[in-house]
This record gives structure tokens, sequence and C-alpha cells, in this order.
């Protein structure tokens, strides 16, 4: 055989096999990569798993601090809205009212929050929303026209003249006695598709604040894990 063409065939040979370690390299450096990118997702879900937890227990604690028995008062309100405001949401909430001067009484809190569930089916927004947006407005009782509250033009020109207090405790009187009636007059409506969306949401929010309160030691764990083998890789490439 002509050395010519044995020398080509080896040639060809060696091309293929260093193609095919090639190719072979690419594959395990995609599967490794790939692997990483798994790994970087889950700790993200991880992450802010325990991120909501952690905030959960940061406004529980100011929530505890503001009213005292926090088991019981979280149940006041839960217990006021039929479970369509989730707990986090909750807390923060009575915190919001109990910062800003609004109310540091639990059970005025709570009636707040069922007026806003009533005026939030009205204007066809989230209980959630239709609190902020109450809460806001007692601190300006003129705002609460925007909410459908009736307020006389001349006591709304007069709440410009008043101290911040005054604007406050004149904001709420305004909502508990108009809302007192709101929920008389929605007494016997039953729950409606609304409130079961509302209910869900709420319960699943739920869920996920005690599933991470549950992991948060093993996700702190894997957490510190993943961020030395980011540190690695970035190394790599710096």
């Amino acid at each position: 055989m002509n050395n010519n063409n044995i020398d080509i065939k080896v040639t060809a040979k060696d091309m293929a096999s260093d193609a095919l370690k090639s190719v072979k390299g690419s594959i395990d450096g995609l599967v490794s990569l790939a692997t990483v990118a798994a790994i970087a997702a889950v700790a993200q879900q991880m992450y802010e798993l325990g991120r909501k937890a952690n905030d959960l227990n940061d406004v529980m604690t100011g929530f505890s601090r503001s009213f005292g028995n926090s088991v019981e008062n979280l149940k006041k309100l839960r217990d006021a809205t039929g479970g369509a405001i989730s707990d986090m949401n909750l807390l923060q909430n009575a915190n919001k009212a109990s910062l800003t001067g609004i109310s540091d009484n639990i059970d005025e809190i709570a009636t707040l929050m069922q007026i806003a569930q009533v005026r939030g089916k009205e204007l066809g927004i989230s209980t959630q929303d239709a609190f902020e947006q109450m809460s806001s407005a007692i601190l300006r009782p003129a705002m609460l026209k925007r909410l459908g509250f009736d307020i006389p033009e001349a006591l709304a020109d007069a709440s410009a003249g008043m101290s911040t207090a005054e604007q406050k405790a004149m904001g709420l009187d305004i909502v508990l006695s108009q809302g007192s009636q709101m929920l008389k007059d929605y007494a016997d409506s039953g729950m409606s598709v609304a409130d079961e969306f509302e209910q869900f949401q709420a319960t699943l929010d739920n869920l996920i604040g005690v599933l991470g309160q549950m992991f948060l030691p093993v996700i702190t764990i894997v957490i510190a894990v993943v961020a030395k083998l980011a540190e690695g890789l970035q190394s790599l490439f710096t």
C-alpha cells in the first residue's frame, strides 16, 4: 500500500478522534453548565422562599411589639376578613395603622379591614388594595371621596386647616361611622366568587410562608453553598 495513503488514513483517523473528543468535551461542558443553571434556578426559588419567611418573621416581631399577643390578635384579623387577606398583609396593614397613628386598637383595625373588604367589592378591587387606599385616605380625609365616602364640602375644606392628628381622627370617624352601615347592608350578602379567589390566594401565600419558616435553616445553608459555587465559577471567567 502506498505510504501516502497510509499517512492520509492515519491523519484522518486522528482528526476524527480529535473532533469526537472536542464534541464530547463540548457536550460534557453543556451538561455541566445545564447542571449549574438548574442548581442556580433551584437556589433562586429557595432564596425567594427564605426571604419571604424572613420578612414574615420581621413583620410579626413588629406586630407583637405593637399589639402584644400576636397569635390571638392575628386570629382576630383572620376572622374579621374571612381569610381573604394573607397573614403577611394582615400584619403589614396592622403595623401600618399603628405606626401612622390611625389606630392601636386591634378590634378597630379588624373593623377597618372588614370595611375595606366591602368597599373593595363595590370598586372591583382586592381587599388588600382597598385597605391600602383607605388607610392613606384616612390621613387626608378629603381623599375619602375617591373611595365613595360621603364628605361634605364644608368638612373637606375645613380639614385643610386641621393638624395631622385632627385629620386622622376625622378620617377615622368618617370611615368607621359610614363603614358600619356598609357592613350592615352587606351582612347577608354571602360569599362571592371573588371572595373565594381571594381566600385561595391568601391560603396559598400563607402556605408558602409556613414552608419558608420550616425550611429556613436548610435554605440558609443551601444558599451559602451555592454562593461559594458561584464565586468559584466567576473566578474562571475573570
